[in-house]
């Protein structure tokens, strides 16, 4: 068994998309329309359209040929608030160039600079997408050579 992809259930759509466009500084490749939009960084990273399939599902008459009845109680039915449970890790080159282009394109509120130094030294910062989840920016950082 293997990983296939992460992806987000999303309520805002169109903004979590264009977040994870400038954060991840690529076009996302869109597979269904309106619907599911993924992100090759360094694994698959989807976005889908948490409201898609209940609109689809009030639009159709034959609902029973898209979704099962577990489905459609289960999922659709169901959609995701957003949450911290899961934090995504990002490894970026420069963590002080990389916070500094964040902060420049004011897609989201950034944490300051945090520091742990437990098994070793450890710099990141976070940084929430639309739907609330939490992602973590790590990579190398001096702080004797700049102050963020």
């Amino acid at each position: 068994m293997r990983l296939e992809c992460v992806y987000i259930n999303a309520q805002h759509f169109h903004d979590t998309v264009d977040f994870y466009e400038q954060l991840l500084q690529q076009k996302g490749r869109e597979i269904t329309p309106q619907r599911w939009v993924e992100f090759s960084c360094g694994h698959t990273l989807a976005v889908l359209h948490a409201e898609y399939d209940a609109e689809f599902a009030k639009q159709k008459q034959n609902v029973k040929e898209h979704y099962n009845d577990a489905y459609v109680r289960d999922c659709i039915q169901t959609v995701n608030q957003g949450n911290d449970i899961m934090v995504q890790n990002y490894v970026c080159e420069d963590l002080h160039m990389e916070y500094e282009r964040l902060k420049s394109l004011q897609v989201s509120s950034l944490s300051p600079l945090y520091y742990v130094s437990i098994t070793m030294p450890y710099w990141y910062f976070n940084i929430s997408d639309p739907e609330g989840n939490v992602l973590e920016i790590t990579g190398p950082y001096d702080p004797s050579k700049e102050t963020v």
